[in-house]
């Protein structure tokens, strides 16, 4: 009986956990989140071809000259080359790689900033 007592709470946390989405399995690899940045909300899709569309939704408590730095610096060592860099606040960031598109807009708040990054087709 004392067993059985301990398997309820374990298979609860399991049930749990398996039911739960990670959050580091939602997101692109190739499109990295600054440290100190929580995701608020992620969608997408790869197509059949391999290509992908997707937002993916960040806040946390850094400037917004400082996370736009980071994308500046991160996103080439991931294959991606900036097409375009409008800095202030918002700072709006273009990059393209093959046939994708990644915008990155990075908005002060009240609270620090918040990161929307839109990936999708080259047009």
């Amino acid at each position: 009986m004392r067993q059985a007592i301990f398997l309820i709470p374990a298979l609860v946390f399991v049930a749990c956990a398996s039911n739960a989405p990670s959050q580091e399995r939602r997101r692109f690899d190739d499109l990295p989140i600054p440290e100190g940045l929580t995701y608020e909300r992620w969608s997408g899709n790869v197509s059949p071809s391999g290509l992908r569309v997707g937002t993916q939704e960040h806040a946390g408590r850094r400037g917004v000259k400082d996370v736009a730095k980071f994308y500046r610096e991160t996103l080439p060592a991931h294959g991606w080359q900036l097409a375009a860099d409008e800095p202030g606040d918002p700072a709006k960031l273009s990059f393209v790689k093959k046939e994708e598109k990644c915008d990155v807009l990075v908005a002060g708040t009240a609270d620090g900033v918040k990161v929307t990054v839109k990936l999708d087709y080259k047009k």
